[in-house]
């Protein structure tokens, strides 16, 4: 991961509800890794929310999502 990629995990004890953030990532590696996420934490109900793409290639571009569990 570069320096501009970040994952951000919360969790809500109150609700139980846990919010990733994936930003910075070229398009196609946001998504690889938005899949590995809801698979190893096993969110069968995950809601996935693209939160901003730039445009560019693959190298320049990049991408944020948010996965809501909860």
């Amino acid at each position: 991961m570069s320096e501009d990629e970040t994952i951000k995990i919360y969790f809500d004890p109150d609700t139980g509800e846990t919010f990733m953030k994936i930003d910075g990532m070229p398009p196609q590696k946001c998504e690889n890794v938005t899949k590995d996420l809801i698979k190893l934490q096993g969110m069968k109900d995950a809601k996935v929310t693209q939160t901003q793409q730039y445009e560019g290639d693959d190298v320049g571009g990049s991408r944020g999502e948010s996965i809501h569990r909860g």
